[in-house]
């Protein structure tokens, strides 16, 4: 299980921090975007806990990364990298699916977080793959999506957490949103299926 935090606002960020523990902190890493470019401004990855006071960070949008590994390796730390591409990916894709993915992509790859980002390359659906997922995808610009089955909630402010928090909403699962950082909003880019009848769906969180 891992976790997914973002926000402008850093004392909310340490915050959000503190309340995604639970999810694993076995590494971590943060990365910071520019407001008005939404360039990488600033980005560290590390084993172990995080301790955001030890980093001087820029003014930005910064996204957080706290991870249990959900497979036999434990040196993929988040984001999955392909050419100008990152992912940041809370969930686990079936093996069954691994593979079908490896094949497809002509690969040896295991991470699912990277395979999952070659299928955002690729623009292929996202509506087949059989696992749980809720992400941040930087390709330039930041874009955020989940299926039914992971959690992501947000609020006004594009704050985001893998664990609901004050004033916050569940994102809207089968739609890939853009953020927006220097207006502070976001708009819907396509749509894909997505199904609670999934093997790793738990029953944690209400859709209502």
């Amino acid at each position: 299980m891992c976790s997914i935090s973002g926000s402008f606002n850093y004392t909310k960020l340490a915050e959000l921090i503190e309340s995604n523990r639970y999810r694993g902190q076995f590494s971590h890493s943060i990365f910071v975007f520019d407001r008005n470019s939404s360039k990488i401004i600033y980005h560290y990855k590390d084993k172990g806990p995080i301790d955001l006071t030890k980093h001087c960070l820029p003014d930005g949008y910064c996204v957080v990364h706290q991870q249990a590994p959900t497979s036999q390796s434990t040196d993929n730390i988040h984001p999955a990298v392909f050419d100008s591409n990152f992912l940041w990916h809370n969930g686990i894709i079936t093996n069954s699916e691994i593979q079908k993915m490896q094949k497809k992509y002509e690969t040896d790859e295991t991470w699912d977080t990277k395979l999952l980002l070659y299928a955002l390359i690729e623009k292929d659906t996202l509506s087949d793959i059989i696992g749980s997922f809720a992400c941040v995808w930087y390709n330039g610009k930041i874009n955020i999506f989940r299926n039914m089955i992971s959690p992501l909630f947000l609020d006004n402010d594009l704050t985001i957490s893998s664990t609901k928090f004050k004033h916050s909403r569940l994102l809207e699962p089968g739609k890939i949103f853009q953020l927006d950082l220097n207006l502070k909003r976001m708009s819907l880019q396509t749509n894909f299926e997505t199904h609670a009848n999934n093997p790793y769906f738990l029953g944690v969180y209400n859709e209502a």
